[in-house]
């Protein structure tokens, strides 16, 4: 399996530190979702890593055409939003 470019950047370091407490907790509750061709992560990367820190098999699933399609939607979003806070946070905007 391999990342989809740019996962590190769509989750927050507080997003991955709560990820990480739920899933040493109660392991992984949904599969990722894997393209069939090159078998490139499309939903899941922070999942998939923080398993792999954890020693805990990733169960997997492969991604649909539709999904295609809301993820990079949803991951387009998440960059955004990921993006504007780094942004403020360093420009130390209270707005």
């Amino acid at each position: 399996m391999r990342h989809f470019p740019l996962w590190w950047v769509i989750h927050t370091d507080e997003e991955r530190r709560r990820l990480k407490k739920e899933i040493s907790k109660c392991g992984i509750r949904e599969p990722i979702k894997v393209s069939k061709i090159g078998g490139v992560i499309i939903d899941g990367n922070l999942r998939y890593e923080i398993a792999r820190e954890l020693g805990i098999e990733v169960p997997f699933t492969y991604a649909s055409v539709s999904d295609w399609f809301y993820l990079a939607f949803l991951n387009t979003k998440r960059l955004l939003r990921v993006l504007y806070l780094k942004m403020k946070k360093s420009t130390g905007s209270s707005r």
